[in-house]
């Protein structure tokens, strides 16, 4: 659970720090990003 808090963390500061649009961890791209480096990760946008 820390770590999925933690990864939740880095994504919200990712999207604000990059001006990223809130819809970005719903795309392709990021979600096959991030699988890359942990298979447990559920993005924000997923609830």
């Amino acid at each position: 659970v820390d770590k999925q808090k933690e990864l939740n963390k880095a994504v919200v500061e990712w999207i604000l720090l990059d001006n990223q649009p809130l819809s970005a961890p719903r795309k392709k791209g990021f979600r096959r990003m991030i699988t890359k480096f942990d298979l447990r990760f559920h993005s924000p946008s997923d609830r």
